[in-house]
Formats: structure tokens, C-alpha cells, sequence
């Protein structure tokens, strides 16, 4: 009897599991006037549900143009396009700056409301917005965060440059602000980041600066991205101040509790194995995920 209860509750999780909506990583183009487009990327986590978090990454100079396929070819863009950062509980905006604008700062307001279409038709938790970029794109998180305080939850610079101003340190103040730049870069010196950090912590803001030893202004994304130990998208949506979950181990019978509660219309306080906040089908699957493991 045993048995056939956990081959009836196999076939049916591994249904789910089959069927379960995988993420999408597509391109779309949002109109900010009667003569201007804003092209983009948008990953779609698995199972998206209302009120996720939204990474916006603003690319370097080697990104702009009119070809939006130009972003993959390398950075953050390239690796969630090759589905290296499939699970992330949140969905990624990656906007393209047009050869027509010099800089992010120079599109800032088309920037805004194309974050604001995504919020509104995404159901994004408005209130977990972060913001990151690399290169001119740092320089343009920097600013774009500095012009918007009151959209963003966390802003991550990467190789980008600030001028320390009364106005930048209070806006940027507003926010957690974690600088990452290379000690061998002399494309934009890291002096620019390192000394607003220490002055916005003069201030007792929530701002820290990691200097990658002996990276080059092309090294940062990789070393800062792809470093678990670092854990860049973790932080981004907030993940860090989240407990570590106690060690357990799980059973199909755990997977099928969890599945009841789920569609008994239990909140995640009840039970939230993966502790994102939800009780759902993605709970499922990380259980499957540990026993497979």
C-alpha cells in the first residue's frame, strides 16, 4: 500500500515538475515617445507570481546600439541568457541605450518609465527594485539611483564613477549602496567609488565598497557576478538578511504535505521549505530538488 501511495505521489509530482513553467528570457521594445523605442531584455523567473523582486542592469558603452543581441555577447546578460541564473526568484530587466544618447544619464527618464511599465504589467513588489550596472552603466547607477531615490531598494555600481556632491550623498544615502570596482583598472579609477563610499559612511549610510585585488575594469563582471561567495543577485533582491535554513532532509511524503497546503490555500508562514515568502509550486520543486540531490 506504502509503495503505491508514493508511485501515485511521484507521478504526480513529477507531472507538476514537467509542466511547471519554466522561465523565459525574451525581448521587448517600449515606446517612451512618438519617435523613440527602448529595447530590452526581460527574464521571466519560474512560476512568476505577483510582487517579485526586479533586477535593472544598465550595460557598458560596448552595448549600445539598435541591435539588442549586442547584449548577450558578454556580462550578466550573456550568463542569464545561457541560463546560468535560472533560479533566481526575481525577474531582470536589461535595457539597451541607443548610439543617440552618450550616456545613461542622458536617458534617465526613458529608463524610469520603461521600470515603471515593467512594475505595473509584471506585478513587481515595487518596494524591491534594485538597480546595477557595470562601466558606464555603474556611472549611470549612480545616477539614475541619485535622480530616483524613491524607486530603488539597493543600487550596486560596478567600474562607474560619482562626483561627491551634497546632492548625490543625500539621495544616495536614502539607500543600500555596495560599489564593487577592480584595483587594476585604469579605464575609470576605482579613487572616484572608494572615496564617495567613505564619505557616504561618514554620513552612518548603509554603504559598503568591495575592491576586487588585481582585477581589470573588464574583469569586475565576471569576478564580482560569478562568486558565489560574494553572492551579487542574492544581495540584489534583498536575499541577505534572510536565515540560512536548518539542514533537513525531505521525503516525497514532505513534497506532497507541502503540495496540500499549497492548494489548501495556506500562507507561507505555515510552511515555506525554500524560504522566499511564497507557498508555492516552487517549494515543491526545491524538495524534489533535495532529494534528488
Amino acid at each position: 500500500m506504502k509503495k503505491a501511495l508514493c508511485i501515485v505521489c511521484f507521478s504526480i509530482l513529477f507531472t507538476l515538475a514537467v509542466f511547471a513553467a519554466a522561465p523565459t528570457f525574451e525581448t521587448g521594445s517600449f515606446a517612451v515617445s512618438e519617435s523613440e523605442n527602448i529595447n530590452y531584455w526581460l527574464f521571466t523567473p519560474a512560476n512568476a507570481t505577483e510582487n517579485m523582486p526586479l533586477i535593472v542592469y544598465l550595460h557598458g558603452g560596448s552595448g549600445k546600439g539598435n541591435d539588442i543581441n549586442t547584449l548577450t555577447a558578454n556580462g550578466f546578460c550573456m550568463w542569464v541568457s545561457e541560463g546560468r541564473f535560472d533560479d533566481t526568484p526575481a525577474y531582470i530587466l536589461f535595457p539597451q541605450l541607443t548610439t543617440s544618447y552618450k550616456g545613461w544619464p542622458n536617458n534617465r527618464t526613458g529608463v524610469r518609465d520603461l521600470i515603471t511599465e515593467i512594475v505595473r504589467t509584471c506585478a513587481i513588489d515595487r518596494e524591491n527594485i534594485s538597480l546595477v550596472g557595470h562601466s558606464m552603466g555603474g556611472t549611470g547607477a549612480y545616477n539614475l539611483a541619485a535622480a530616483y531615490p524613491s524607486l530603488f531598494a539597493r543600487v550596486m555600481p560596478m567600474s562607474g564613477s560619482v562626483t561627491d556632491t551634497e546632492r548625490n550623498r543625500t539621495a544616495l544615502s536614502q539607500m543600500p549602496l555596495w560599489a564593487i570596482v577592480g584595483s587594476a583598472d585604469t579605464i575609470v579609477l576605482p579613487d572616484s567609488s572608494i572615496e564617495f563610499v567613505a564619505a557616504l559612511q561618514e554620513t552612518g549610510a548603509d554603504a559598503q565598497i568591495t575592491i576586487l585585488e588585481g582585477a581589470t575594469h573588464f574583469d569586475v563582471p565576471e569576478r564580482a557576478f560569478l562568486d558565489e561567495g560574494l553572492d551579487i543577485v542574492g544581495w540584489l533582491i534583498g536575499r541577505e538578511s534572510e536565515p540560512e535554513p536548518e539542514p533537513q532532509t525531505y521525503t516525497l511524503l514532505d513534497a506532497l504535505q507541502v503540495l496540500y497546503r499549497m492548494l489548501s490555500g495556506e500562507t507561507a508562514a505555515a510552511c515555506d521549505p525554500n524560504g522566499d515568502g511564497a507557498l508555492d509550486l516552487r517549494d515543491v520543486l526545491w524538495i524534489l530538488k533535495r532529494i534528488a540531490a
